[in-house]
Order: C-alpha cells, then sequence, then structure tokens
C-alpha cells in the first residue's frame, strides 16, 4: 500500500484507478493522490520569452499578454 506523500501516513486505502493508475485516499488528511503522480514541466524559460518578445513586436499590450491592467 502506497504512503500518503503529505503526512507519510500509511493509513491509505484504494480508491479507484482513472485512467490506468490506481488512486489512493489518506484517512489521517482526506486527500486523494495517485501511485506515481506525473509531473507537469510546462514550457521553457527560452520559448516563454521568444513568445512574449514576438508579441511585443506585433504589438499585443503587455496587459493582454500578462492578464493584467496596468
Amino acid at each position: 500500500m502506497e504512503n500518503c506523500s503529505t503526512k507519510q501516513s500509511g493509513r491509505t486505502i484504494k480508491k479507484g484507478k482513472p485512467y490506468g493508475k490506481q488512486r489512493f485516499y489518506c484517512k489521517d488528511c482526506k486527500k486523494f493522490f495517485n501511485e506515481n503522480p506525473v509531473k507537469r514541466k510546462g514550457y521553457p524559460k527560452e520559448y516563454k520569452m521568444k513568445v512574449v518578445r514576438t508579441a511585443i513586436r506585433v504589438g499585443v499590450s503587455e496587459a493582454r499578454i500578462f492578464g493584467h491592467s496596468p
């Protein structure tokens, strides 16, 4: 049985298997977690900078790019 990643508790139970990965529930912290969770990586910083520079060059405002008002 998997241990909870938050409290390292052994008080976990199996709760289904969506998308082929076992799902567990911690009785101590009352949270769900998956077996071998996938870490999301996102885009590399260089790519993000290139997109922002291109958007500014073609005339998109910074407020629109970053989602806030000046």
